[in-house]
């Protein structure tokens, strides 16, 4: 897992509700991916949070067949922010669960 996201399933671990995630990589390109899941006390299934860290944008055809992610890490110009920004968004995400 590349550092990034590393930094940001961290602290994603030591929020209220973390319950588990998935990491996955792209075969076509150095993208990464990973979801994180927190206890959602309005959905017994939790509530998935999306990265994706890329050097480059997500082709439409693969975020329509897999899912956008709600949080973009990269140096493209559709990025949302670095891991820090990341984190910050995930714990208000978060915040909304409690």
């Amino acid at each position: 897992m590349k550092m990034p996201l590393a930094r940001i399933l961290a602290a994603a671990k030591k929020m209220p509700g973390y319950y588990d995630f998935q990491h996955d990589k792209s075969r076509l390109s150095q993208s990464e991916y990973l979801d994180v899941v927190f206890d959602d006390p309005n959905n017994e299934a939790g509530r998935n949070f999306k990265f994706r860290y890329s050097s480059h944008e997500m082709r439409p055809t693969y975020g329509a067949k897999r899912g956008y992610a709600g949080f973009e890490v990269g140096t493209h110009q559709d990025a949302d922010g670095d891991w820090k920004a990341a984190v910050d968004w995930l714990a208000r995400q978060v915040a909304k669960l409690q």
